[in-house]
């Protein structure tokens, strides 16, 4: 291979490439992501040092000084990895050749409901030497479980709905965050009782 096309891969380009195929529509928390990795090879034979996938959500915090005080009724956006999976060896791709990684990544119980402004999503990277490392992101889509499907309905059957769902900062927990969903009544015996409903579903 010419040396002009190994330097062209170091930046990125007719570089490997990644790619990840979710192998179901939805997921649930405390099952299984089922999903296969697709590694493409370039114009050059590579080295690929590892296979990193993470899930990932999002989640309000306070906002901070430099100084690491909170700056009041200030919030951000952060960032967390809620589980992780790496490939236990190195591996080369020839120019043009494809292997596929079968993986299945746990999902935590507390894993974020994609309702609202929650978003869960799947990051894949490869780490090649001395190369730009490639990458694919992935939303995923996840589900109520069986005990959360069932509060929900039987909230909505005693005439509260949804109105807002978010992922908030706290602390005293295994994750850095709660998800709390925001109910009101509109019709049935609790409207013009209760102004709104919050709930915080938390699983151990």
């Amino acid at each position: 291979m010419s040396f002009f096309k190994k330097t062209l891969a170091t930046f990125g380009i007719g570089s490997a490439k990644v790619d990840t195929v979710l192998k179901q529509d939805a997921a649930f928390p405390g099952r299984k992501l089922v999903m296969d990795v697709h590694v493409y090879g370039g114009a050059t034979k590579q080295d690929i040092d590892n296979i990193d996938l993470k899930l990932c959500c999002h989640y309000r915090k306070p906002r901070q000084n430099p100084d690491g005080h909170e700056i009041t009724h200030s919030t951000e956006v952060a960032t967390h990895v809620l589980s992780s999976w790496s490939l236990p060896y190195a591996f080369s791709i020839e120019p043009h050749q494809e292997r596929i990684f079968p993986v299945e990544l746990d999902i935590p119980w507390n894993t974020p409901v994609t309702l609202g402004d929650a978003k869960v999503w799947l990051e894949t990277g490869l780490d090649i030497s001395m190369a730009s490392d490639p990458s694919d992101k992935d939303e995923v889509t996840i589900r109520p479980d069986l005990l959360e499907d069932a509060i929900f309905t039987a909230l909505e059957n005693a005439g509260l709905r949804i109105r807002q769902v978010e992922c908030e900062y706290i602390k005293g927990f295994d994750l850095p965050f709660v998800q709390e969903f925001e109910f009101v009544p509109v019709h049935g015996d609790f409207q013009g009782r209760w102004r709104e409903l919050e709930i915080v579903i938390y699983r151990n």
